[in-house]
């Protein structure tokens, strides 16, 4: 897994998060191998919060994505708006976390840095 500074570098120099929103596990798959081919080295599966069952199905993309790719290829979540929404993914194999606001107890014991990249207010979590 990439350290926290060489993934902060890695999206600052490549200036791109995939958002990937709707989408199911082998459907990901292919997307993520195409998003790869093309250079792509960041993707965040954001949840869908009129989905009851959103945060297995995030899981499952990153699980799925994780597995197969090499580290380069960051993968995480967003739109992340509960504790039990950034644990489940770091647990998933998630290495970033897109989040309106970063409350430090959502990466307890995980080593998660905040870092504020856009001018929208946006969080991203390494």
């Amino acid at each position: 897994m990439l350290q926290h500074e060489a993934a902060l570098e890695q999206i600052k120099r490549t200036r791109l998060v995939a958002i990937l929103r709707g989408i199911g596990s082998g459907q990901a798959l292919d997307i993520a191998s195409a998003l790869y081919e093309g250079g792509v080295r960041a993707l965040e599966f954001t949840f869908d919060h009129d989905d009851p069952d959103c945060v297995a199905h995030n899981c499952e993309r990153i699980h799925a994505i994780r597995s197969r790719f090499p580290e380069d290829l960051l993968v995480g979540c967003g739109t992340a708006l509960t504790v039990e929404e950034v644990e489940k993914s770091i647990a998933a194999g998630g290495q970033l976390v897109i989040c309106r606001s970063y409350s430090p107890h959502a990466g307890t014991g995980r080593g998660f840095h905040a870092r504020r990249f856009d001018p929208y207010g946006n969080c991203y979590c390494l």
